[in-house]
This record gives structure tokens, C-alpha cells and sequence, in this order.
């Protein structure tokens, strides 16, 4: 048999739910002799947890909606400075030595802040604990997958494009502080890690070949005694 027969349908609800807003007009003395059906009670939650749910839906909408334009025009600004990068490379090749390292560094150092900028995203979607309603809609959990998968690809292409144009990360972390490398932002006293090294990094720093390409601000241990 089939389960439909067993189960009221969206039409018999709205009819229900219709028929319980009119019977709650009724005068207030036949409100206080006869009791409230359990039924109605249940109806009218029902509905009160369903107009919720959208409402959550549509905010939720929105924010995703947010997402997508942000990580469209950070995607069309990577693209256009790898064009320019590509472009000028090309011409000022014919230019000095000095003058076309002094643009190549340029265009990479934006490229670089596009990075940080994405990883700055990535972590914020990591961070974000949606709440009940919102892990119920398999389709919210899902876009929210996607577009994390998303900018792990994009991220893996800027520093594809990084590697392939001679440029590296600084190791930092559990070194002495060099100044032609680093610039010490902050200093921190943990007795448990070795003192005057590099303990943490507020921003990653990066050489081009042999050169630097952009000073890493580090946090240094400092233990109280020195």
C-alpha cells in the first residue's frame, strides 16, 4: 500500500493549519471551555519551526552568495596580474638587469598578497562552526566543501606560479633572527622552547634565487632572565 495514504499531504496541512487560525478567533469564552487539541499545538509548531528554517535558509543564502562574488573578483585579480606579469616580463627583458628585477619583484610581491589573502580566506572558512540548522541543508554543507576545495586549487596554482618564477618561502621557525632576512615583530617568553629563535611567524617572508623578496616578521623567545 502505499505511504501517501498514511500521511497528510502539504495541501491537507495548509487546509489544517488554516482551519486552526480561524478557530482561533473564535470568542474568548468559547476559548476557556474548550481545551486546545494537542493536534493544533503540534500544527502551529510545526509551522513556526518550517517559517524559521527559511528564514535561516535565506541568511545563509546570502552569506553564500557573498562568498562566491569574493572569490570571483580575487580570482579575476590573480588572473589579471599573472597576464600583466606574463606581458611585462616579456618586454622588459630589452630593459637593464636592475630596472627589470626592480618590476618582476613588484608584480610577484602583489601575487603574494593575493596568497595571503586566500589563505586568509581558507582559514576563516576552517574557523567557521555552522550551527544546527544550517548542517541539516546537505546543499549549504556541500557548497561550503566545494568552494573550500576550490581555493586549495587556486592556492596550489599561485604557488605553482611563485616556484616557477625562482621564488621561496623562508624557514624561519626554530632559527636565530637574521636581519637581512627577518624583522622581529614581537617577542614572547615560553620557558619550554629554546631561547633567542624564532618561535612563531606573523608573516611569511620569501627570497627571489638568491635575493629577498619580502622580510619575514617574526615572533622571538625571550626568557625573562635575559
Amino acid at each position: 500500500m502505499n505511504d501517501n495514504t498514511h500521511s497528510p499531504s502539504i495541501d491537507n496541512l495548509v487546509e489544517e493549519f488554516r482551519q486552526f487560525l480561524s478557530q482561533g478567533q473564535a470568542s474568548p469564552e468559547d476559548s476557556e471551555d474548550a481545551p486546545e487539541s494537542p493536534e493544533r499545538v503540534d500544527l502551529f509548531r510545526l509551522f513556526a519551526e518550517l517559517a524559521a528554517l527559511k528564514s535561516e535558509i535565506k541568511r545563509e543564502s546570502r552569506q553564500v552568495k557573498e562568498a562566491i562574488t569574493r572569490f570571483g573578483a580575487l580570482y579575476d585579480t590573480l588572473r589579471e596580474h599573472n597576464q600583466r606579469l606574463t606581458g611585462d616580463l616579456s618586454r622588459e627583458r630589452e630593459l637593464g638587469a636592475e630596472q627589470w628585477l626592480r618590476k618582476k619583484k613588484s608584480l610577484l610581491l602583489e601575487i603574494l598578497d593575493l596568497k595571503d589573502r586566500l589563505e586568509s580566506t581558507v582559514g576563516a572558512i576552517d574557523a567557521y562552526q555552522p550551527g544546527w540548522r544550517e548542517r541539516r541543508i546537505p546543499r549549504t554543507m556541500e557548497f561550503r566543501r566545494n568552494l573550500r576545495e576550490g581555493l586549495d586549487i587556486t592556492l596550489r596554482r599561485v604557488e605553482q606560479m611563485l616556484a616557477d618564477h625562482g621564488v621561496a618561502r623562508l624557514d624561519t621557525l626554530g632559527k636565530a633572527p637574521d636581519p637581512h632576512w627577518m624583522r622581529v615583530a614581537e617577542l614572547r617568553s615560553d620557558p619550554a622552547r629554546e631561547d633567542g629563535v624564532v618561535v612563531d611567524e606573523l608573516v611569511a617572508g620569501y627570497r627571489l634565487g638568491d635575493d629577498l623578496l619580502r622580510l619575514a616578521e617574526v615572533v622571538v623567545n625571550r626568557s625573562e632572565k635575559s
